[in-house]
């Protein structure tokens, strides 16, 4: 049997079945076209971490093209983008 490897959403698709977890309650970080693509076949919100890249700017064409719901560059750019920032 071969392993299931992104882009096939079943590796995102076993995780939300094995923590019995709503698709709608769920959101995915991901840094590459790949993982993107898997994240947004199984129907998960999908952000794009470009941090690490040498080219961010690429980089987040790149995955807002794949599907990114949105970008970021810094991890304390996630909760405002996420909605799930309280003041």
């Amino acid at each position: 049997a071969n392993p299931i490897q992104k882009p096939d959403p079943d590796v995102y698709l076993r995780a939300l079945a094995h923590l019995k977890a709503d698709v709608t309650q769920t959101i995915a970080i991901e840094d590459s076209p790949t993982g993107v693509l898997s994240a947004t076949n199984a129907g998960i919100t999908t952000y794009g971490y470009v941090g690490l890249s040498n080219d961010p700017i690429t980089l987040q064409e790149r995955l807002m093209d794949t599907g990114c719901k949105a970008t970021f560059q810094h991890w304390s750019e996630l909760p405002q983008l996420t909605g799930l920032y309280h003041t």
